[in-house]
């Protein structure tokens, strides 16, 4: 268990702001980087152990999100910058 964690803790490593009602927001997020990671997203996660994912492209991409084995409710935000 504390492997997993230092492993998230490393990759917690993408500060993301934005800036909603005029408030700016800032959250450390994990960077989920390959394929396998982007699939997972938060399937299985209990909600005392979710943490925030940011999801980088290289391109400009159509993506779908599901909620299936989410069993939680998340909030998903697109940044284009």
């Amino acid at each position: 268990m504390s492997v997993l964690r230092n492993i998230r803790e490393e990759k917690m490593n993408k500060e993301v702001c934005f800036e909603y009602h005029k408030k700016k927001i800032c959250v450390n997020a994990f960077v989920c980087d390959s394929i396998w990671k982007k699939f997972k997203g938060l399937m299985f996660s209990r909600r005392e152990n979710a943490i925030a994912q940011v999801f980088e492209f290289s391109n400009p991409t159509f993506t779908r999100i599901h909620s299936l084995f989410v069993l939680f409710p998340f909030v998903a935000i697109w940044i284009d910058e």
